[in-house]
């Protein structure tokens, strides 16, 4: 078999190396034909040899027969795929692009038209003889041409009968994102199989998910809803939204049907007034033991629901005649006394009971027995009942990788939680939560309400696969780059878990140790020295802003005012101004507190260096923005950085923010300073370029992964879609045309990512993104354009000719060009600190 497969994988690197030559240069009849040839010799060599090892699986050595079988297939599979894919590229030309779809029949290369369903039979088979983790990409592929071609529908079918469930775990939100569409007809079957034999694996996401299901999607589901029906874990989700204040509930509430009204839909503004006024308001419910509501929450129900209901009448009566305006009127002062209560909310340690009763009395076996009590008792049928006695109580959320075999028997289950919480003090309060584990073990999770985590777990996900192909690859596995990667559990559409990295600090912390260690001075004047020091700072630059871009208007005004006004020495020599009143290494000072010897300090300084390549390539790759101070913490044992919080991703940083974020990644002189004396950029760039030549080898298998953003769009984003287009402002009446503008946008998002695979100028995704933001067609577009695009004799970004990069490395040199560029770092929104 060696020989033949290396014959055919011979084959078809010939017949790409000869259209891709003939992609640059004139195609002449007898170089299509030649590579059409020699595209078929390989096609029917992989065929030929997929056959001969089928029948030798039934024969001696099958366990070697079976991986050699799966080797090949998945081969035959991904060798389709390049072809299929050749047929899309506006890379190939027309005369080779319509030589493909036709096929070569004297060659043996079939029409184009027969790849997809090839592609499904041999990679699914590939995946049912060998689910290693190379094989288990595919798997994303195939869903995303499962959704694309239904001829494929029969095939996959019959093929997935013989793949192991538990490989499909890793792809639940892809495949829950299209119930309503045909192929989710195919896909149910799947998923019914993976609550059989890992339920908890399939609770969380699909209870999510439900809510969003079409009249199609919940027929298709009612059997799996019965299959996941448990009340423990129903208890625990409710026990983890009461975690979250319910001030900052209610105000989401009034949130949401300030929207409806804004929508003109009056039904669905009473249906979530039912919703927030059961959540935060109605005593009888929150009282009972199902849901067990601590006393805050209790407390703040006795507190306002009269006031409610005075202001939007019983069963929010009031609603059927008000408008926006009225509605504003009508909860003005609620929204005022909520916001005085908020600003005195709660920090640091407090009681778990006082937010959930349920949670603080949680007892593992009693709650079993009353989950199995109440699934059997209850009228439940025999699928429910089942599901409760295997469970064997709660597993602690993030066991389930996707990447092995999972075995729930030897799962950690939840035995209780810590009676304390800590609530951070960050915009959203989320609470640090103990939970205690059956190998007695603590395993602590940030708690985090307000907010659809469902984003942080698919870039998380990304992130995973990224991680995965770094590893097959050579250079990036020799030198160990990879990214740090923790568990997202989002719970419910508004609440969720992330894993407690522990052994860490945000990036600001390290720098205000730095400061004290670098400027005695600050140490005599107390502990908040330092951050006065960094505000006093951004008040300078803010100064500046306001000064440069008229004093009697808003800051954002003053940002667009700057653009036009302030020429690039200006906004450089501001910059330098203001970095040079901090230590060149501040940075380097914060983190050598770490280190307790030189070797140790070059191994924290080594595994900075590839960490910060990685993070940044791949975080470029999903458009992560608004990374200040606090949205990346550091590993104080090794040096490595960690990104966190990624709600400003694919490109929204650029797209709604209203002072855009024009940089790629933040590289700025105080992380660049640390690597000193080595060449940090030099250094950086190396580890960048292999990092992105893996990803750019690999883009098909992200792109299908980034399939489900668009089969699944995240309320932030349709909100965001309607902010960037003024036509609907003020157009309550089409409907159909508002989703259709909603879905290309989503679906320009994340065309925008793949583009970076495709070795586009960083600079042109950038002004791609002003031209689809809440910064479009304004009187500064122009030159916050020409800002973005650079100049010749300074930027590398602007001397590429065209979109497209002639190499990656070039790509890398204007991602670092554009990341380091003063002129872009100074125009930024003084809270990211870009002196810094």
């Amino acid at each position: 078999m060696g020989l033949r497969l290396l014959e055919a994988t011979v084959s078809s690197q010939l017949a790409w190396m000869n259209l891709d030559q003939a992609s640059k240069l004139d195609t002449t009849t007898s170089t299509l034909d030649v590579s059409l040839s020699l595209l078929g010799a390989a096609y029917g060599a992989y065929s030929d040899i997929v056959s001969e090892q089928f029948l030798a699986v039934g024969s001696g050595e099958k366990l070697k027969a079976s991986r050699q079988l799966a080797k090949v297939s998945l081969s035959f599979g991904l060798f389709c795929d390049e072809l299929l894919k050749a047929t899309k590229s506006m890379e190939c030309k027309d005369d080779i692009r319509t030589g493909i779809l036709q096929g070569h029949a004297t060659a043996r290369l079939p029409p184009a038209s027969a790849y997809p369903t090839v592609i499904v039979k041999h990679m699914m088979e590939a995946i049912s003889l060998d689910a290693s983790v190379r094989a288990q990409h595919g798997l994303a592929r195939v869903l995303s041409l499962v959704g694309q071609y239904p001829e494929t529908h029969t095939q996959f079918a019959d093929v997935v009968k013989q793949v192991p469930s538990w490989v499909f775990i890793s792809w639940i939100p892809q495949m829950l994102a299209v119930m309503d569409q045909d192929e989710g007809n195919i896909l149910v079957p799947v998923l019914e199989n993976v609550a059989k034999l890992y339920p908890q694996a399939l609770y969380f996401p699909f209870h999510v998910s439900v809510k969003d299901f079409g009249p199609q999607g919940r027929r298709k589901t009612r059997r799996l809803a019965t299959l996941l029906k448990s009340v423990l874990l129903e208890g625990m989700v409710r026990g983890l939204e009461d975690l979250t204040f319910p001030e900052q509930r209610f105000r989401d509430g009034l949130s949401q049907i300030k929207n409806c009204l804004i929508a003109g839909d009056k039904e669905k503004a009473l249906a979530v007034f039912a919703e927030i006024y059961e959540d935060c308001l109605n005593v009888n419910v929150m009282r009972k033991s199902l849901r067990g509501a601590g006393e805050y929450s209790l407390k703040f129900g006795r507190d306002w629901s009269k006031r409610v209901i005075k202001a939007l009448g019983e069963n929010g009566s009031k609603l059927i005649k008000m408008d926006e305006k009225k509605f504003m009127s009508a909860v003005g002062d609620l929204l005022a006394n909520l916001q005085k209560a908020m600003q005195n909310l709660q920090t640091g340690v407090m009681s778990l009971g006082n937010l959930s009763k349920w949670m603080a009395d949680f007892d593992q076996l009693t709650q079993i027995s009353m989950n199995q009590e109440s699934s059997n008792g209850g009228g439940g049928s025999s699928s429910q009942a089942a599901f409760s006695s295997s469970e064997g109580g709660i597993e602690i959320p993030g066991q389930y990788t996707g990447f092995r075999e999972p075995s729930p028997d030897l799962h950690v289950k939840l035995v209780g939680f810590d009676q304390t919480l800590i609530c951070l003090s960050s915009k959203q309060r989320p609470k640090v939560l103990t939970m205690r584990g059956s190998d007695e073990e603590e395993y602590k999770f940030v708690v985090k309400g307000g907010e659809d985590l469902r984003l942080d777990q698919r870039i998380e996900q990304l992130f995973e696969v990224m991680n995965s192909i770094l590893q097959r690859d050579s250079q990036a596995a020799r030198r160990g780059l990879t990214i740090r990667t923790f568990a997202v559990v989002p719970v419910s559409k508004s609440c969720g878990l992330l894993k407690f990295v522990e052994n860490t600090c945000v990036l600001e912390d390290v720098i205000k140790d730095g400061l004290l260690c670098k400027m005695p001075n600050l140490r005599r004047e107390g502990k908040n020295a330092p951050l006065a020091f960094l505000h006093n700072l951004r008040a300078q630059y803010h100064e500046w802003i306001m000064k440069r871009g008229g004093p009697s208007q808003a800051p954002p005004e003053c940002y667009r005012n700057m653009y036009q006004k302030a020429t690039s020495d200006e906004v450089t020599q501001k910059m330098s101004s203001i970095e040079a009143q901090m230590p060149w290494d501040t940075f380097r000072a914060g983190v050598s507190r770490w280190a307790t010897s030189a070797e140790s300090f070059l191994a924290l300084r080594s595994q900075f260096a590839k960490s910060l390549s990685v993070i940044s390539i791949c975080g470029y790759v999903a458009g992560v923005g608004d990374r200040h101070l606090a949205n990346t913490l550091v590993d104080m044992r090794t040096g490595a950085l960690i990104p966190i919080d990624f709600g400003y991703s694919f490109g929204t940083g650029v797209i709604l923010l209203p002072v855009p974020e024009l940089i790629p990644f933040r590289l700025t002189n105080q992380l660049l300073n640390f690597l000193l004396p080595l060449d940090a950029l030099g250094l950086l760039g190396t580890d960048m370029l292999h990092t992105l030549a893996a990803l750019h080898a690999s883009r098909e298998v992200l792109s299908a992964v980034m399939d489900v953003f668009v089969k699944e769009p995240l309320v932030d984003w349709k909100n965001e879609a309607m902010k960037t287009n003024n036509s609907f402002r003020d157009r309550k009446d089409d409907a159909e045309m508002e989703s259709t503008f909603e879905q290309q946008h989503v679906e320009l998002k994340v065309e925008n990512a793949q583009r970076k695979l495709e070795l586009w100028n960083p600079a042109a995704i950038t002004i791609a993104e002003l031209k689809s933001s809440v910064h479009a067609n304004k009187p500064y577009s122009k030159a916050l354009e020409t800002i973005v695009r650079g100049t010749p004799d300074r930027n590398m970004r602007a001397r590429t000719m065209g979109n497209i990069c002639k190499s990656i490395r070039e790509q890398v040199d204007c991602l670092i060009d554009q990341a380091t560029d003063p002129n872009l770092l100074g125009r930024i929104w003084q809270g990211w600190q870009p002196w810094v």
